[in-house]
């Protein structure tokens, strides 16, 4: 990821693909609600960049163990279920 001047890698986490329809935009969507529970000004904070890019990444994660695009959408709550566990 390269947002602001923060630039890392994260590895993947690892789940049981049903259906990858919507992974991308699922991504985006976590992106996004986790831009909007920040400030920009934690854009400039590597470690918050990293957990927005996390976050990001399980939601996607989790999209794609079910089948269809719609029907695997998580909840917030399911998202830090899921990160808790995959630390």
């Amino acid at each position: 990821y390269c947002i602001c001047e923060q630039e890392g890698q994260l590895k993947p986490i690892s789940v049981k693909v049903e259906d990858p329809t919507g992974a991308g935009d699922a991504f985006v969507a976590g992106f996004v609600h986790q831009l909007c529970q920040s400030n920009l000004q934690e854009l400039n904070q590597p470690t918050k960049v990293k957990e927005i890019v996390r976050y990001a990444c399980a939601v996607a994660s989790l999209t794609t163990t079910k089948l269809g695009a719609m029907v695997g959408q998580p909840t917030a709550e399911d998202v830090e279920k899921f990160l808790a566990v995959h630390q």
